[in-house]
């Protein structure tokens, strides 16, 4: 795991986010910081839409 998502982000599910973006994007140690301190986390959750959360608990909906 990367030490600097492990030394700033306390919630698992903020870390997770940022290692699968590092991995998708390739992001470098200074964009991974930059992305952090912009809270892209944040961002991306308050960016979601009642209807993707309709969409993932359709995905998950044991049929």
């Amino acid at each position: 795991m990367n030490p600097i998502i492990l030394q700033r982000c306390k919630d698992p599910l903020e870390r997770e986010f940022y290692l699968r973006m590092t991995r998708k994007f390739g992001w470098s140690k200074n964009v991974l910081v930059h992305q952090i301190a912009n809270q892209s986390y944040e961002k991306f959750l308050s960016d979601q839409t009642s209807f993707d959360q309709a969409l993932t608990l359709l995905a998950c909906a044991p049929w």
